[in-house]
């Protein structure tokens, strides 16, 4: 017995002390895992958000009419025996055409016409 403490009393006060550090220390270990699935749930749900409209752009690439689309506009692709044609705008021919003539009056019509169609 310490000055009118029992040793039972003191063993009780240090055991309550040594659970309050305990207890502190794990709430800060709680609120950090609230936090990381908090940040958790975040991500989850952005990726899932990612995946739906992954899905639904899925659905409109895995059609074979898009696909020949984009392989014919986009990669300038054709099937056998098809010829590709690239037809410019009305003003740039305009232009083009009004600076050819002007600068190449000797050559034949044909020429002129050959170099519109880059031929």
């Amino acid at each position: 017995m310490i000055r009118g403490i029992s040793w039972w009393q003191l063993g009780i006060t240090v055991l309550g002390i040594y659970m309050l550090v305990a207890g502190l220390r794990g709430t800060g270990d709680w609120i950090r895992a609230r936090r990381r699935l908090s940040d958790a749930s975040a991500r989850l749900l952005k990726i899932q958000e990612e995946n739906t409209k992954l899905k639904g752009e899925w659905g409109k690439v895995d059609n074979p009419t898009y696909v020949e689309r984009v392989a014919r506009d986009e990669l300038g692709m054709q099937l056998p025996g098809e010829t590709v044609v690239i037809v410019r705008r009305e003003t740039e021919k305009r232009e083009e055409i009004g600076k050819k003539d002007k600068n190449d009056d000797s050559l034949q019509n044909w020429e002129k016409w050959a170099r519109i169609l880059r031929l």
